[in-house]
């Protein structure tokens, strides 16, 4: 197995792994975020991989990760990313998206699809909804709204 392919494989267990973590945990009992609380992170990307390579292809997966910093910019976690095309036309890409965010007291997950145009000149902000948690965000429930960012992507979380 070449190094490349070590890497996707080992990309995919972990993207898997951490799917199953997550939905087991996230039905252990736990206080969730208080309704109407926020969080804000920025997401700055280290690594991105594409299965396959190449051009943006119908089902082609990319994984994505990075650390996850407050808007001061002091560490804050890790997250990951998933993503699938699941629809290409001249005009228009789909992708599902799922996203692990770890902390230090806990790991939130937010999923959905995003329509955008063939270059990425998606809307300005995305909403997605946050699918649960573990330790202190056991149960969370919200939405997260995306947008750019100086320094990588801005998060916000905003609980139920």
């Amino acid at each position: 197995m070449t190094q490349k392919a070590s890497k996707i494989s080992t990309w995919m267990c972990v993207a898997l792994a951490a799917l199953t973590v997550t939905c087991t945990a996230a039905v252990a009992a736990g206080k969730p975020p208080a309704k109407g609380s926020q969080m804000t992170l920025v997401f700055k990307e280290h690594s991105r991989h594409h299965v396959p390579e190449g051009p943006t292809a119908l089902g082609q997966m990319t994984f994505t990760e990075g650390d996850a910093v407050s808007t001061n910019g002091a560490a804050a976690g890790t997250y990951n990313t998933r993503k699938i095309v699941i629809e290409l036309t001249p005009t228009k890409l789909v992708i599902d998206n799922l996203v692990y965010v770890s902390l230090p007291n806990g790991t939130l997950t937010y999923m959905g699809v995003t329509s955008t145009a063939p270059d990425y000149a998606g809307p300005p902000v995305v909403t997605r909804p946050i699918v649960g948690g573990t330790g202190d965000y056991a149960g969370a429930r919200g939405v997260v709204k995306t947008s750019a960012d100086p320094n990588g992507i801005r998060v916000e979380f905003i609980f139920d």
